[in-house]
């Protein structure tokens, strides 16, 4: 089953254009979000929706790099507002975006979640 997703190469575009939603993920697929889910864990090794949270967190910290604005961030990864953005991206690397340093001097940057 996992071979209805081979036509699929551009996955983080896809994701972008479902507004990080698997619903809109697996409708764009031509699957059920059930039928993405099965096919999606067979091929990739993770659950949608988790993977979708790992881009965007991974993204989030691309455009905080980048200086955006956490509001644009927030819109960008499709959040309805920037206070649920902020708690997600608090929960997922233990400090809020405002106060994230993608440049900690002398460190690696780490874009792994923290451990819950």
């Amino acid at each position: 089953m996992s071979g209805r997703l081979d036509h699929i190469t551009d996955w983080v575009a896809l994701a972008k254009g479902a507004r990080f939603r698997v619903a809109k993920v697996a409708s764009a697929c031509g699957l059920s979000p059930r039928q993405l889910e099965r096919c999606f864990q067979a091929q990739h090794h993770a659950a949608p929706h988790h993977w979708l949270r790992e881009l965007r967190m991974r993204l989030a910290v691309e455009l905080i790099r980048d200086q955006t604005p956490i509001k644009v961030v927030a819109i960008d990864l499709g959040y309805k507002d920037p206070a649920h953005f902020t708690q997600d991206f608090r929960h997922y690397f233990g400090v809020c975006p405002s106060r994230f340093n993608p440049h900690p001097p002398g460190a690696i940057l780490q874009t792994q979640p923290v451990a819950s």
